[in-house]
């Protein structure tokens, strides 16, 4: 390396460049998620409490992202602030963690990494010392 980019962070340097999906305006983003094919990304964007689904032509490849977004999913009524997602491998189970309240919140899908398909299955009551679920 060059002695002048010594004490430089480059480990968050971009890749690309890529537009802002239009269907999330401007705010903030909380958290990304891809399906496990990699042919959609999925942004928790907390301004709206929506989970925005977007397609990717080419899998894997954020550049090649469709800019209008494929459904979204309103968790507000659930949980006012949401500030992480994850889903099962097989892309039949979402999870949604917030500060709004002390739940996990745990969704069934009938298609694999869809949100039109999402169903409330149950509430996960996380203990105050944080060392147990009740």
């Amino acid at each position: 390396p060059d002695i002048t980019e010594a004490g430089q962070d480059r480990a968050f340097a971009p890749i690309a460049t890529v537009a802002r999906p239009t269907s999330l305006g401007t705010g903030q983003i909380y958290a990304i998620r891809f399906s496990t094919d990699g042919d959609k990304i999925f942004f928790l964007y907390s301004n709206t409490d929506r989970i925005y689904e977007h397609a990717l032509t080419v899998n894997w490849d954020i550049t090649t992202i469709v800019a209008t977004a494929t459904t979204n999913y309103y968790y507000g009524g659930y949980e006012s602030n949401a500030y992480d997602f994850c889903f099962s491998p097989d892309g039949l189970h979402m999870y949604v963690l917030g500060t709004g309240s002390d739940v996990l919140r745990h969704w069934t899908l009938t298609s694999p990494f869809s949100l039109s398909t999402l169903n409330l299955f149950i509430n996960i009551i996380l203990a105050q010392n944080g060392m147990q679920v009740q």
